[in-house]
């Protein structure tokens, strides 16, 4: 059994669940935005992170107790 899909079909097919996703599911959508957002951000303080030193379990606490 073989499915051929022309690139005009496939696109409204996308276009579509787009669409449904966005209006008829709108939790779900939120949910992945911040999925997204969460792991961008996190990848972007990994990086920072990388770049600056290294410092003591010692120095985080006296500056988190100032």
């Amino acid at each position: 059994m073989e499915i051929s899909l022309e690139r005009d079909e496939l696109k409204e097919i996308f276009k579509e669940a787009i669409t449904e996703l966005i209006y008829e599911r709108k939790e779900d959508l939120a949910e992945i935005m911040l999925e997204i957002l969460e792991d961008y951000f996190m990848g972007k303080a990994i990086e920072e992170g990388l770049l600056t030193k290294n410092v003591t379990k010692e120095e985080i606490q006296k500056i988190l107790k100032s």
